[in-house]
C-alpha cells in the first residue's frame, strides 16, 4: 500500500520470512521487480528489495555468502557511477564478526568507483551506550571507517512500552549527495521506516582536446 500510495524508487525489507512455499507471483507489486534472499537453513530472516519499473538494474548473488542474508543489486543509470544497494539483515544471536567478514569478501570484489548503500536490520543499537552494546557499535563502525561510509539515521527506530533503540541503519559511501534522510513510523510493523534521498547526477563527461589553425 506505501508504494501504491507513494512510489519510491528502492524499497528493502529486512527479516522478511519467506521460504520456497511463497512464490513470487503472490509477492507482485505493479510497477516493479522484486529481488530476494530468502533463509534457507531455518524459518525467520530473509531480505527483499523492490525497484521501480525504469530503473536499469541486475541482481548481483554473485556478491552474497551462503552463510548471509543479504540481497544486492546494482543499479546502472546511464553517464553515471555504479550504485550498488545491499539490503542486509543480522539476527541478534549470530555473529557480528562473522556478518562483518562477509560483508568484506563482498566489498573486495568491488572497484573503488562504485556508490554504496548498505542498509536494513542490522541488530546494532547505534543508541544505546551500555558497554556490551558499545563493543558491538565499535566493531560495525571500524568496518564503516574503513570503507568510508557514513551513518545516516539518527532516530529511533524500534520503540515499544519498555525499550527503544536504533538498530535499523543506513551506510552510505556518497553522503554528499543525500539530500534528504529520515524516519518514518508505521503501524504494521514494531520496526520503523528508515529512508535516504540520493541526488541522482549524472558523471561528469570528460573535457575534449580541440586542435585548430
Amino acid at each position: 500500500m506505501l508504494l501504491k500510495d507513494q512510489p519510491l524508487d528502492i524499497f528493502t525489507i529486512s527479516e522478511t520470512w519467506l521460504n520456497g512455499s511463497i512464490s513470487d507471483q503472490e509477492l507482485y507489486v505493479p510497477g516493479y521487480s522484486l529481488v530476494r534472499q530468502d533463509r534457507l537453513q531455518k524459518r525467520g530472516g530473509g531480505t527483499a528489495v523492490y525497484v521501480r519499473d525504469g530503473i536499469p538494474f541486475q541482481p548481483r548473488p554473485d556478491l552474497n555468502e551462503t552463510t548471509t542474508e543479504n540481497c544486492w543489486i546494482e543499479i546502472n543509470r546511464p553517464k553515471a557511477k555504479k550504485l550498488l544497494v545491499c539490503t542486509a539483515y543480522r539476527a541478534p544471536n549470530s555473529s557480528l564478526p562473522v556478518f562483518i567478514d562477509n560483508l568484506n569478501a563482498a566489498l573486495s570484489k568491488l572497484s573503488n568507483d562504485i556508490e554504496l548503500i548498505i542498509l536494513g536490520d542490522l541488530n546494532v543499537d547505534y543508541g544505546n551506550k551500555q558497554k556490551a552494546n558499545l563493543l558491538l557499535k565499535s566493531k560495525l563502525q571500524n568496518f564503516a571507517n574503513l570503507h568510508n561510509l557514513d551513518q545516516l539515521v539518527e532516530c529511533l527506530t524500534r520503540v515499544s512500552v519498555n525499550y527503544a533503540s536504533l538498530i535499523d541503519l543506513i551506510f552510505v559511501n556518497n553522503s554528499h549527495r543525500v539530500v534528504n534522510k529520515g524516519v518514518i513510523h508505521l503501524p504494521l510493523s514494531d520496526h520503523s521506516l528508515v529512508y535516504c534521498t540520493i541526488k541522482a547526477g549524472v558523471a561528469k563527461v570528460a573535457p575534449r582536446i580541440i586542435e585548430y589553425r
